[in-house]
């Protein structure tokens, strides 16, 4: 897996957010398993790059909760929890609620066409007859909305722990074995946030949001039980 990163050397900023989104990309689409051992000399020789920006990259990766740094024995991808993942999904879900009731009052006709685009995107991409050659992009489309929900809020504090606590999500649902008929349900739960949203009704967004992100959370902690 050689990918040297083009970055200019006097650029050190830079770099380390390079190396940081290569890592972080590469965790969230399993190139690097859970319980992975990263092996720092070799990946300083593949990216080209010298170890104080990866060890930085690594720090970061650590806060997110993508990594774990154990000292003398080296740095592995975090291991799935599922107690952890439970957790992470009911904050995610109070957050989220915060977020549909501060946004439902002041939400704009344009910001409501954004959702409904993310959501009619999603919808078209169920059309296909290959489910596997999109399911990423779904997924993708998927974590765009919701975060669109909480960057409308305009709360910075807010966004900053939705973003962390959601990274650490991001690798249980890339791991969840998402089928047609899940993510046909899961646009069913969409479609009921949009209706709530277009009303204008913060008490019924918030409840949508909620039955949307407890039922997520159950699909995904069945696909964790079925892998122990």
């Amino acid at each position: 897996m050689t990918e040297r990163l083009q970055v200019n050397p006097l650029n050190l900023t830079s770099l380390r957010d390079e190396v940081y989104d290569l890592l972080r990309r590469r965790i969230l689409n399993r190139n690097y398993l859970p319980g992975y051992r990263f092996d720092l000399s070799t990946l300083e020789t593949q990216l080209g790059i010298s170890r104080t920006p990866l060890k930085e990259a690594m720090q970061r990766l650590e806060r997110d909760g993508l990594v774990e740094i154990r000292p003398r024995r080296g740095t592995f991808v975090t291991r799935l929890d599922p107690s952890d993942v439970a957790e992470g999904f009911d904050v995610r879900q109070i957050l989220e609620c915060a977020a549909a009731k501060i946004v439902a009052q002041k939400v704009t006709d344009e910001e409501i066409a954004k959702f409904q685009a993310i959501h009619d995107e999603m919808t078209m991409l169920l059309e296909s007859d290959d489910y596997q050659a999109i399911v990423q992009d779904y997924i993708e489309l998927d974590s765009q909305l919701h975060h669109y929900l909480v960057e409308l809020t305009q709360n910075k504090r807010l966004q900053a722990v939705y973003q962390h606590i959601d990274t650490h999500l991001q690798i249980a649902r890339v791991r969840q074995k998402f089928s047609s008929s899940d993510s046909s349900q899961t646009q069913k739960e969409h479609e009921a946030m949009i209706v709530a949203l277009k009303k204008r009704d913060a008490e019924a967004f918030c409840a949508a949001v909620e039955t949307h992100i407890s039922l997520s959370k159950d699909r995904t902690l069945m696909v964790l039980d079925d892998d122990k």
